[in-house]
Order: structure tokens, then C-alpha cells, then sequence
């Protein structure tokens, strides 16, 4: 429903982001939809956030820990299950503001576009900006709490 500005052509999913990658985008995450109930509303989908060459580091990361707090709950290690999964956690919640930092801005972007092209550089002065300013702060908030 919106503008297209380029078309590329991809024989796996998995070329998409290095085809997105050679017309100059820089991709911060990317939203994973596995299941129709995601579609349909009854679950989130999924959003990972990427890493600098490549990958997926704070999902796998995040990963591992559950599977810490997994074993460590079987060997009933309540210490360390509770340690992991804090960490689990704090890793999800990070990219949960990664995500709603990115979402903010996007709606700040498509209203900048509805009065024409965008400028490089320019700063934004609309009622969207306390949005962004507000996403940046809790990203920064919880990745300081988190380390």
C-alpha cells in the first residue's frame, strides 16, 4: 500500500537482507512471523535484532540463556535458574525497545514522506518526535539496567 521504490529478486529468504544490504539499507531487526496466529493477532510476532555482520547474536544469546535456565531448573539450581533468567529476560525486553524505537520512527518517517521526499540530515519537528525521544530514552534505560 505504499511507495515502491525498488524490486529485488531472491531465490531464498535468507538473500533478502543482502540483497536489501546492496541498495544501502542498514538493517537494525527484522520481524519473524511463524504462525498464522500471529497474523491473526493471538500471538506477537517475533522481532530479532540484527546483528552487525550478520545474524541474530541477542536471540541466540537469548537462547542460550533459557536453555541455562532449563537445565538449571531441572536440577532444581534455583540460583542460578533465577540468574538466567533475568538474563533471558533483559536480553528480550532490549529488543522489545529496539523494536518499538523502530516502529516509532518509522511512523515519524511516513509522516515526514506524506509532504514529499526526504531530505537527508533533516531534522524532524512534528508531533511524532516526543514518540521517538521517548522510545530512545527507554532503549538506553534498559540496555543501562541490563549491563
Amino acid at each position: 500500500m505504499g511507495q515502491t521504490f525498488a524490486t529485488v529478486k531472491i531465490n531464498a529468504y535468507p538473500s533478502l537482507f543482502s540483497a536489501l544490504k546492496s541498495l544501502g539499507f542498514l538493517i537494525i531487526g527484522t520481524t519473524f512471523v511463524t504462525d498464522g496466529r500471529q497474523l491473526d493477532g493471538f500471538r506477537a510476532p517475533e522481532f530479532r535484532a540484527a546483528g552487525a555482520i550478520g545474524g541474530w547474536p541477542v536471540w541466540d544469546a537469548r537462547q542460550q540463556w533459557r536453555q541455562i535456565l532449563f537445565a538449571s531448573s531441572r536440577k532444581r539450581e534455583l540460583r542460578l535458574m533465577d540468574v538466567a533468567s533475568r538474563i533471558s529476560a533483559g536480553l528480550q525486553y532490549s529488543e522489545m525497545r529496539l523494536y518499538d524505537l523502530a516502529m516509532s520512527y518509522s511512523g515519524q518517517l511516513l509522516s515526514c514522506l506524506q509532504s514529499g521526499e526526504a531530505k537527508p540530515y533533516q531534522a524532524f519537528k512534528d508531533t511524532n518526535s516526543p514518540s521517538v525521544y521517548k522510545d530512545i530514552h527507554a532503549l538506553f534505560w534498559e540496555m543501562a539496567v541490563f549491563a
